[in-house]
Protein backbone atom coordinates (compact mmCIF):
# COMPACT_ATOMS: atom_id res chain seq x y z
CA UNK A 1 0.00 0.00 0.00
CA UNK A 2 1.66 3.60 -0.62
CA UNK A 3 1.49 6.57 1.18
CA UNK A 4 -0.42 9.43 -0.25
CA UNK A 5 1.31 11.83 -1.00
CA UNK A 6 0.62 15.47 -3.09
CA UNK A 7 2.45 13.87 -5.91
CA UNK A 8 0.92 10.70 -6.04
CA UNK A 9 -2.41 12.31 -5.62
CA UNK A 10 -1.72 14.55 -8.23
CA UNK A 11 -0.74 11.93 -10.74
CA UNK A 12 -4.33 9.28 -10.05
CA UNK A 13 -6.21 12.26 -10.60
CA UNK A 14 -4.41 13.31 -13.91
CA UNK A 15 -5.09 9.69 -15.26
CA UNK A 16 -8.69 9.86 -13.90
CA UNK A 17 -9.97 13.30 -14.42
CA UNK A 18 -10.14 16.31 -17.02
CA UNK A 19 -8.11 19.31 -16.56
CA UNK A 20 -11.03 21.15 -14.59
CA UNK A 21 -12.38 17.97 -12.77
CA UNK A 22 -8.20 17.86 -11.98
CA UNK A 23 -8.19 21.00 -10.52
CA UNK A 24 -11.28 20.96 -8.63
CA UNK A 25 -10.83 17.29 -7.05
CA UNK A 26 -6.94 17.91 -6.27
CA UNK A 27 -7.77 21.18 -4.25
CA UNK A 28 -10.43 19.17 -2.19
CA UNK A 29 -8.35 16.22 -1.40
CA UNK A 30 -5.51 18.21 -0.67
CA UNK A 31 -7.26 20.24 1.50
CA UNK A 32 -8.58 17.61 3.26
CA UNK A 33 -5.90 15.50 3.83
CA UNK A 34 -5.58 16.98 7.55
CA UNK A 35 -9.28 15.78 8.30
CA UNK A 36 -9.96 19.50 9.44
CA UNK A 37 -12.75 21.12 7.14
CA UNK A 38 -13.86 24.41 7.22
CA UNK A 39 -17.35 24.92 5.60
CA UNK A 40 -17.76 28.61 4.14
CA UNK A 41 -21.37 29.20 5.46
CA UNK A 42 -22.87 32.52 3.84
CA UNK A 43 -23.02 35.61 5.75
CA UNK A 44 -26.50 36.28 7.10
CA UNK A 45 -27.88 39.71 7.84
CA UNK A 46 -30.72 40.76 10.22
CA UNK A 47 -33.60 41.74 8.39
CA UNK A 48 -37.36 43.04 9.86
CA UNK A 49 -40.74 42.78 7.78
CA UNK A 50 -43.90 44.18 9.04
CA UNK A 51 -47.45 43.63 8.40
CA UNK A 52 -50.55 45.23 9.77
CA UNK A 53 -50.59 42.58 12.04
CA UNK A 54 -47.38 41.14 12.30
CA UNK A 55 -43.49 41.69 13.09
CA UNK A 56 -40.77 39.15 11.66
CA UNK A 57 -37.38 39.71 12.88
CA UNK A 58 -35.14 36.79 10.89
CA UNK A 59 -31.46 36.81 9.13
CA UNK A 60 -31.22 36.42 5.94
CA UNK A 61 -28.46 34.76 3.84
CA UNK A 62 -26.39 36.85 1.47
CA UNK A 63 -26.96 36.23 -1.99
CA UNK A 64 -30.04 35.01 -1.58
CA UNK A 65 -33.23 36.42 -3.00
CA UNK A 66 -35.58 38.18 -0.48
CA UNK A 67 -38.49 36.11 -1.14
CA UNK A 68 -36.94 32.73 -0.67
CA UNK A 69 -35.23 33.95 2.79
CA UNK A 70 -38.07 35.32 3.80
CA UNK A 71 -40.60 31.96 3.18
CA UNK A 72 -37.63 30.09 4.75
CA UNK A 73 -38.29 32.20 7.84
CA UNK A 74 -41.44 31.65 7.89
CA UNK A 75 -43.08 35.48 7.11
CA UNK A 76 -46.97 35.86 6.04
CA UNK A 77 -45.51 36.92 2.68
CA UNK A 78 -47.74 35.19 -0.60
CA UNK A 79 -45.01 34.76 -3.40
CA UNK A 80 -47.47 32.41 -5.29
CA UNK A 81 -45.45 32.24 -8.55
CA UNK A 82 -42.13 31.65 -6.24
CA UNK A 83 -39.98 34.26 -8.26
CA UNK A 84 -40.44 33.97 -11.77
CA UNK A 85 -42.01 37.44 -11.84
CA UNK A 86 -45.48 36.46 -13.32
CA UNK A 87 -47.44 37.65 -10.62
CA UNK A 88 -47.28 40.93 -7.89
CA UNK A 89 -47.54 38.43 -4.07
CA UNK A 90 -44.17 39.47 -2.71
CA UNK A 91 -44.57 43.29 -3.49
CA UNK A 92 -43.45 45.10 -0.53
CA UNK A 93 -42.99 48.32 0.45
CA UNK A 94 -39.05 49.26 1.56
CA UNK A 95 -37.80 51.92 4.02
CA UNK A 96 -35.96 54.79 2.38
CA UNK A 97 -32.03 53.40 2.55
CA UNK A 98 -33.05 50.00 1.49
CA UNK A 99 -34.68 51.05 -1.22
CA UNK A 100 -31.84 53.42 -2.47
CA UNK A 101 -29.35 50.22 -1.96
CA UNK A 102 -31.75 47.91 -4.13
CA UNK A 103 -32.08 50.33 -6.93
CA UNK A 104 -35.46 50.88 -8.91
CA UNK A 105 -37.23 47.94 -10.45
CA UNK A 106 -36.41 46.95 -14.09
CA UNK A 107 -38.52 47.15 -16.63
CA UNK A 108 -40.12 44.28 -16.90
CA UNK A 109 -41.32 44.25 -12.91
CA UNK A 110 -42.66 47.86 -13.42
CA UNK A 111 -45.00 45.68 -15.85
CA UNK A 112 -45.71 43.43 -13.17
CA UNK A 113 -46.92 45.93 -11.43
CA UNK A 114 -48.55 48.04 -14.59
CA UNK A 115 -50.57 44.59 -14.82
CA UNK A 116 -51.47 43.83 -11.41
CA UNK A 117 -55.19 44.27 -10.37
CA UNK A 118 -55.56 46.50 -7.24
CA UNK A 119 -52.00 47.65 -7.03
CA UNK A 120 -52.92 51.09 -8.00
CA UNK A 121 -54.22 51.10 -4.46
CA UNK A 122 -50.70 50.11 -3.14
CA UNK A 123 -48.01 51.18 -5.34
CA UNK A 124 -45.68 53.87 -3.77
CA UNK A 125 -43.04 55.12 -6.40
CA UNK A 126 -40.13 54.83 -4.58
CA UNK A 127 -40.96 52.27 -2.16
CA UNK A 128 -42.51 49.37 -3.95
CA UNK A 129 -40.10 46.35 -5.30
CA UNK A 130 -40.90 42.93 -5.85
CA UNK A 131 -38.97 40.92 -2.85
CA UNK A 132 -38.38 37.73 -5.07
CA UNK A 133 -36.35 40.16 -7.47
CA UNK A 134 -34.17 41.49 -4.26
CA UNK A 135 -30.85 39.57 -3.97
CA UNK A 136 -29.81 39.78 -0.35
CA UNK A 137 -26.53 42.17 0.32
CA UNK A 138 -24.69 43.26 3.49
CA UNK A 139 -25.79 46.69 2.93
CA UNK A 140 -29.16 45.66 3.61
CA UNK A 141 -28.36 45.09 7.37
CA UNK A 142 -31.42 46.16 9.28
CA UNK A 143 -33.53 47.43 6.93
CA UNK A 144 -37.48 47.57 7.63
CA UNK A 145 -39.80 46.07 4.69
CA UNK A 146 -43.44 46.68 4.77
CA UNK A 147 -45.55 43.53 3.83
CA UNK A 148 -48.85 45.13 1.90
CA UNK A 149 -52.21 43.84 2.70
CA UNK A 150 -52.30 42.60 -1.02
CA UNK A 151 -49.27 39.99 -0.61
CA UNK A 152 -49.83 38.63 2.83
CA UNK A 153 -50.95 34.80 3.10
Amino acid sequence: MSILTKSNISRILLKACSPFTYSSIYRVTINNRNLSTVVDSPKKIKLTFYSDKDKYDFEAAVGKTLLFEAKKSNVGIAGICEGKKVCNSCHVHLDKKAYQIVGEPTEEECDIFDLASGIADVYIPGSSRLCCQITVSSELEGAEIFIPRNSLL
